[in-house]
Parts: structure tokens; sequence; C-alpha cells
């Protein structure tokens, strides 16, 4: 191996892992990130609400909010910021650890590692959930840890049991994605079952089969992430599965995410990739890459399965099923390389040949990714609605008067945008209010007269076609249920200008005296004067320039990586990998590592977002670090039965096939 092929992997990958970060970052001003969208901010508050509250306030999906506070003790930038930057960190961890898990399964060249890297993590669907859909991104990138984990097993119980600690992350993350994942890994333990029958009668231990080890760690992930929400937080099985108010949008909206992807464009590239995948498996690849076709076979297939229900059935979000579908992506990225590494082979390769394998690597990773770049830069702007000025506000008022009791926001919009806005204002005010008043401020949506008397308010529902109606009046209800124990607690009530224009008018003539903010009238608290409007105009203290933004991205990528690379190299011993497949996987493996024990520290009322944080982080990585040194430094990393041949090394410039009677000495060796 030359100096040159030990290096040129490493600064390729990591100039394509320089390339996601600024492609999500530099759609932001500059001179002040602050997060965009709505459901975003259900993610910060609820971080805000870990170890200051009840964790079961924070809702069925607290693994965001876990991690994120966790990576707070150290990163110290504030909820709201955090949450600028960390998506982009855990899309490009998702990115890397497909992309170790390919290389390592198909034995491909280590140049492709920073490919698949990059096509899957600015895939259109990736910067989609990167955009909204925290809780998703977090699961895909903690559920190819564990899976990464539980392939790369055969037979050993130590990584078997890190891969189940990691999906039991991906289970506390999301667990109603965990459920359609578990349904994957039934069809892939029964694809597996000719092969666990022929080895079990050979003798093989129940947990080095593929469809053993599979049912136990997914199945163990499973019981602990719904004893944890379930059982220990109390959550109701209808509070995961709530859809009310817009099941009249799934249609649309998973019609939007087929025309995101692109398939004229991508479907063929991904036949590319389907075909490495099957080449691999025939031969090539050994034992991991079957289990690794098998499984992304099932996967796709339990997602499209959701996709042709949600066509059939209108209740059922097709489009969530899409953004779950992270095989599509896997293809792909597999197709730009396949068609890079047949354009590099010909008759007489050479330095054209090499430069023409560049170029089309390049445009057809260029095209498979344009759809991600547009979904960050169409989504992410300046923050000008009057909302982001008049909530701080509002904030502030709360914070001077000291208050202890419920909060309560009266939104008015019997329209259309009534149907679901509620839900997201209440996640915007949350975050605005001071931190101890978190879990109990709440939304109450309709008129003064009736959140006076006090009694739901609804609206007719017809016509019958306007499907929006039933939406209104099912969201009522809904904060309505979450609101009426806080309106029997004499709470604060404040009408905003931004949510009730005409409500506030009226009451602010009437009695200008509760204006305690410039757009803020308290129907019910302490009437303190207004203060002055140069400060009550003021937003959040401080700004976040990119700067800082970059810093704390890589700091929190640093950290993850720190956290999982023990894990990672234990796992990946004596299955030919390289110290960059080890880096890749690592910060997805840490981050599954870490949700389970910051569950349980704040389950029990502490606070993980604080020094027990930076104590959890230490000794998750040193545990890591140990079990390394111990099993691989030590020379306990011997192949499992069945284990697969080693793969060559980094500079590999193509496939390797396994060599007979290679030996499990050489294969951990080349892992070191």
């Amino acid at each position: 191996m030359t100096e040159r092929t030990r290096w040129a992997p490493w600064a390729l990958t990591g100039a394509v892992s320089t390339a996601v970060l600024w492609a999500f970052l530099s759609a932001y001003p500059a001179h002040d990130l602050e997060p965009v969208g709505w459901d975003i901010f259900s993610y910060v508050w609820q971080t805000r609400l870990v170890g200051h509250g009840a964790l079961a306030g924070a809702g069925p999906k607290p693994g965001i909010a876990l991690l994120a506070a966790t990576l707070g003790s150290l990163v110290r930038v504030g909820a709201a910021h955090e949450f600028v930057v960390l998506p982009p960190v855990v899309a490009l961890a998702l990115g890397l650890a497909v992309a170790a898990l390919l290389r390592v399964s198909f034995r491909l060249p280590a140049w492709t590692v920073a490919v698949l890297a990059g096509v899957v993590a600015l895939w259109p669907s990736t910067a989609r959930v990167v955009i909204g859909y925290e809780a998703n991104l977090l699961f895909l990138a903690i559920a190819v840890a564990g899976i990464a984990l539980l392939l790369a097993a055969e037979g050993r119980g130590g990584v078997l049991a890190m891969a189940a600690v990691a999906l039991a992350g991906a289970a506390i993350t999301h667990i109603i994605l965990y459920a359609v994942l578990t349904a994957a890994a039934g069809l892939y333990v029964l694809v597996s079952g000719p092969a666990f029958l022929r080895e079990r009668r050979e003798g093989v231990p129940l947990l080095a089969t593929d469809a053993g080890a599979a049912t136990m760690t997914v199945g163990a992930g499973l019981l602990a992430g719904a004893a944890a929400i379930y059982g220990w937080l109390g959550i109701r099985i209808s509070q995961t599965l709530s859809t009310n108010g817009i099941t009249w949008l799934f249609r649309g909206r998973t019609l939007d995410e087929l025309h995101r992807i692109m398939l004229p464009v991508t479907a063929p590239v991904a036949a590319v990739g389907t075909a490495i995948g099957f080449a691999a498996r025939g031969g090539r690849g050994g034992r991991m890459a079957r289990a690794v076709v098998r499984f992304g076979l099932a996967w796709l297939v339990a997602a499209l399965l959701g996709v042709a229900a949600s066509f059939v059935r209108g209740r059922i979000p097709g489009a969530r099923f899409l953004l779950f579908a992270l095989p599509i992506q896997a293809l792909v990225a597999l197709g730009v390389v396949g068609v890079g590494l047949v354009v590099a082979r010909g008759p007489r390769p050479g330095a054209l040949r090499t430069a023409a394998a560049a170029i089309a690597v390049v445009l057809l990773g260029l095209t498979a990714t344009i759809g991600g770049w547009r979904t960050v830069h169409g989504s992410v702007g300046s923050r000008t609605d009057p909302m982001w000025t008049v909530l701080p506000r509002a904030g502030a008022y709360l914070a001077r008067a000291g208050t202890s009791r419920p909060v309560v926001f009266l939104v008015n919009s019997p329209t259309p945008h009534g149907a679901f806005l509620p839900k997201l204002y209440l996640n915007v005010a949350r975050t605005a209010v001071p931190r101890d008043l978190v879990g109990r401020t709440f939304v109450y949506v309709g008129t003064v007269a009736n959140l006076r008397a006090p009694r739901i308010t609804t609206i007719s529902p017809y016509p019958l076609h306007q499907k929006w109606r039933r939406g209104y009046n099912d969201l009522s209800r809904e904060m309505w249920d979450l609101a009426r124990p806080a309106l029997s607690q004499d709470p604060v009530v404040l009408v905003l200008q931004i949510w009730d224009g005409a409500a506030y008018s009226a009451l602010a003539r009437s009695d200008p005296a509760r204006v305690v903010a410039p757009g803020v009238f308290a129907l019910a608290g302490p009437a303190l004067a207004a203060p002055s409007p140069s400060s009550a105009a003021a937003g959040p203290p401080g700004t976040f320039p990119l700067p800082t933004a970059v810093a704390a991205a890589v700091a929190i990528l640093a950290l993850l990586e720190l956290v999982g690379w023990g894990y990672a190299r234990t796992a990946l011993a004596g299955r030919g990998a390289t110290a960059l497949d080890v880096a890749c996987l690592a910060p997805a493996v840490g981050a599954g590592l870490v949700v389970p024990p910051a569950f349980v520290l704040a389950v029990l009322g502490l606070d993980p977002g604080g020094v027990l944080g930076i104590v959890l982080l230490a000794a998750v990585a040193a545990l890591g670090v140990g079990v390394a040194v111990r099993r691989v430094g030590g020379g306990a990393g011997h192949r499992a039965r069945g284990a697969s041949a080693p793969a060559g090394t980094a500079a590999d410039p193509q496939p390797v096939a396994p060599r007979p009677g290679s030996g499990g000495s050489n294969a951990a060796g080349s892992a070191r």
C-alpha cells in the first residue's frame, strides 16, 4: 500500500463530509442560524424539558431530545441552536454508517466510502427528514448502526449485546418506525429460514445463525423500547398513532415525496446498485453480503407495502413510509459507485479511464442529490414572521412575572390552517417560555368567550367536502383535553395579536393596562407594565453565526465518534474492515448507545444535560475503548463460525474475492 492510497480515501471522505455539512448549514443566513420550520420546535422544547420535568411530557419519541440534552452537556449552544447543527450531523452519521456497512459487506474499494456516504446523506428523502422529522432521522441512523452490529456479529455474544442496546435506542427514538423495522426483520428471518434449519442441523449455535441473531436482538430492542415508552413513561398507544386533523393531506404528501426522489432518473441507477448487491451475494462478498441483501430487501418490501397501503386506505401516511425506505438511497448510492467501477475497468485501464470514471461518479452523484439540495435550500431562510418577535416578548413577560401557574395561549383560526397549525404553535410557544413552564404550557383552540366559559370550541362539519372542518374539530378536542386540567388551576392566559388579531384588538381597547407587551394581552395573570418598545422588540438573546455553528457541528461529530469508536472497532474486527470503516460507523453507534442510559437518567429525574451527561458520555466511551482493547488488541477478535474471509486492504482497486483458507488471525490483523 502506498502513502497516497493510505491517506487518499480519508481525504476524500473528509472532503465529502465537509460538503455535506456545508450543504445544510449554508442554507441559513450566515450571521445568525436559527431553527426554521414547525416540527423542529417540538424537539427543542422536549430537549429543554429533559431533566427538568417528567420525561413522559416529551411524548412517545424522546430519543432525539435525550441525545441532544446529553450532547448539550458538553456542547453548550442552547437547545434551539443545537437543533440547527445536530440534524445535519446525524444525516452525515447516517450516510457514513451506510457506507461502512456496504463497503465491508460487498468488498468495495476504499474510495467508494465517500461516494456512498455523500449520496445517502444528501438524498432528497434524507434532506426531508433533516428539515422537520428529526426523530425519523435519528431512528434511521441508529437502526443502521444496530443492524450493522447485528450482521457483523456472526455469533459473538458481546457484539450482539451492543446491537440489542443500540436497537433499543432506536425503539425509544421512534417506536412506530421500530415496529415497521421489526416487521422487516420478520421477513428477513423468514427468508433466512432454510439456512437456519441447515445450520442448526450442523450444530451451529442459535445466536450464530442469521435468523436466530436477528430474532433475539431485534426482539429485545422491541421489548425494551415498548417497556420504556408504554410502561415506564406510561404513554398510551393511541398517542403514538394519532394523525387527527391531517389525514386529508396524506395522499398529496406521498405524491410529493415520489416526485422529490425523481424515480425516472434514479430508478435505472438503483437497478445498477441492485445488480452489485446480488453479485456480491452470489459469492464475491460472503455471508455478511448475503445477510445485508436479505435484510435490505425485507426493509424495502415493508416500506413499499406501507406506501401501497396508503393509496388504498387514505389514513395511512405513505410519505412517512417513503422517508423510512432507506434501501432506496442505498441502492442509488451503490449504483453511482457501480457505474464508476464499470467505466474504470475497461480493457485498457489508465489515467484517462480513471478520469472518465470520476466524472461519471460526480455527475451521477450530483443528479441523485440535487433534490436534497433543493429541499434544504427551499425550506430554510430568514424568519420574518412577527411570531418570532412576539413570542419572546411573551416569554419575557412570564419570566418577569415569576409565576409558577400553568400557561394557556389562545389560538383562533377557523380555517384549513386551523386544522393543524395550533399544534405547531404549541411547539413554538413551549420553546419561548421559561424552562420550568415548558411542561405546563398549553394551547386553547377557539374563541375568548368559550375559553372563559370554559368549554370546547367546534365548528360545523358541513359542507362535507371540506375535510379540514372535521380536522379542525378533532384538533380542538385534542388541545382541549391537554389544556382542560390547566384551566382549573388558575392559569396565566395570553392572547397574542398574531394568533387572534380581532380578539386582541378588542381586549386591548377595553383594558389597555393588561397589554403586558406589544402584541401580548394577559387575559388572566399578573398585569405587569409593558416594557419599552425598544427592549420588547428584541429577539432571543445572542446570535448563532456560521463559525460557531460549524464548531458546534464538528464538536458533536467528534463526541459521537469518540463514544462509538471502541464498539465499532470490536464489531468490525475480522471483517476485512479498515480504520476508515470503523471511523465511519462509530458516530451512529455512539448515538445509539447513548440514548438508553440517558433515558434511564431522565426517567429517574436526573439531568443528562448537566454534569451527569458528561459522566455518561465518558463512561460509555471508556467502556467501548476497554472492550476494543481487550477483544481486538488482545487477540480475542477471532472470527466466528461462518464469518466472511478478509477483504483485502483499503487500497484494493476493485472488490476482492475471498481467499480459500484465510485464517481468522489474518482477518483480525487486516482490521488493525
